[in-house]
């Protein structure tokens, strides 16, 4: 078994466990301020430094200092989770029923006539209108 102390991180003098110890919470509460969740954060930040233990060859120490490079794949890691939410709620709306399928094409049907409603008001009507609805 390998031990997370002799894994250093190349050339920087530095091995996972300080790696996390100095940069886990930064990177934690950065995480949460841009995913909003808690849960999604701490799943970042562990992924980030599990693939560091598996492949420490990842960071470079010539292209950069550790600490963006951290930001960087916590980022990258919270992207990735977002898609995949957005790509499965897709899926879902997929299986939608016939009422929420009525319920769509009735406010479309809404929508369509109150848009055409306004844009057969005269233009300074149409602006008053579209300046109470920006409100």
């Amino acid at each position: 078994m390998v031990r997370v102390e002799s894994i250093a991180l190349q050339g920087q003098g530095l091995n996972v466990r300080e790696a996390y110890t100095s940069y886990s919470g930064m990177l934690y509460r950065f995480a949460v301020a841009y995913s909003g969740s808690e849960a999604r954060a701490a799943e970042a930040v562990q992924e980030v430094f599990l693939e560091l233990l598996r492949k420490p060859a990842l960071y470079d120490p010539a292209r950069g200092a550790l600490s963006p490079f951290l930001f960087g794949m916590v980022r990258n890691r919270l992207r990735t989770a977002r898609r995949s939410e957005e790509r499965e709620d897709a899926l879902d709306e997929d299986e939608a029923t016939d009422e929420d399928l009525l319920a769509g094409l009735e406010q479309a049907q809404r929508v369509a006539a109150v848009r055409t409603a306004i844009l057969a008001l005269p233009e300074h009507y149409r602006e008053v209108v579209l300046l109470c609805e920006i409100e």
